[in-house]
């Protein structure tokens, strides 16, 4: 029975093109489960059109590669919910930085500024990881120390004007940071990855950092010298477009 079970699988594997091939060792990669036929097929779609644009990108042999990752084969509306910016209409302050001594590069990451790769998993709260990246390297910046902080305290209690995993912007979790402390990821760990909504604020004011957000604001639009100066100075939280192949 099991050498006719290899058989089978060799037979199959045989009558596979490249491509499904191809798809079915990203399956393996990213511990995809598909229900069904149709959905594999489905998604194989999706897969070969990724695909297609990963290898047309490399073919102009830039300077960095692309490459697949887990949402090789969702639809763009999928990936589309993930992306949770809420538009601001706040005046908010634009900050003039100093450029006389800006460096000619930082990498706040070497610097240890940067805490590691965060995932926000299907909700759309990629407001909250923007915020406390930024804060985190403010903060290392003040003290030397780097901090996870919890994005998970934004997505429950920062609700003011975020709607957590619907989205958010943050301009406006800042202002919640200016009035309550931030927690540590590991006393408030992030469960939104597996759901598109948050959850009760589960605040704590016993377990609450004292690290909040004095002041903050804005760098001048559509200025590269600008941006650079305030790079100089500690991380910065961006929003980006990221719903294009490349962007």
């Amino acid at each position: 029975m099991k050498s006719f079970a290899f058989a089978a699988v060799i037979g199959f594997t045989n009558a596979l093109s490249t491509v499904e091939l191809e798809y079915m060792n990203f399956i393996a990669t990213f511990g995809k489960n598909l229900a069904t036929a149709d959905e594999f097929y489905a998604r194989l779609e999706n897969f070969v059109v990724t695909d297609s644009a990963i290898k047309e990108i490399n073919s102009e042999n830039a300077t960095w590669v692309a490459g697949h990752n887990q949402f090789s084969d969702w639809t763009h509306e999928e990936y589309g919910a993930l992306l949770g910016l809420r538009h601001s209409n706040d005046n908010e302050s634009v900050k003039i930085y100093d450029e006389t001594n800006t460096p000619a590069s930082v990498n706040w990451v070497d610097a240890g500024a940067v805490t590691p790769v965060k995932d926000q998993g299907q909700c759309g709260s990629c407001w909250s990881f923007s915020t406390t990246g930024s804060v985190e390297g403010a903060h290392f910046v003040a003290t030397g120390e780097l901090l996870s902080f919890s994005e998970q305290q934004l997505v429950d209690c920062a609700t003011k004007l975020n709607m957590g995993c619907n989205g958010g912007n943050p301009l406006w979790a800042f202002k919640y940071l200016k009035s309550n402390m931030a927690e540590l990821e590991s006393v408030y760990p992030y469960v939104s990855g597996t759901t598109q909504t948050g959850g009760e604020c589960q605040y704590d004011s016993l377990s609450k950092t004292s690290v909040e957000v004095s002041s903050y604001a804005s760098v001048t639009a559509d200025s590269v010298p600008q941006m650079k100066a305030a790079l100089a100075v500690s991380p910065v939280s961006v929003l980006v477009e990221a719903d294009k192949m490349v962007w």
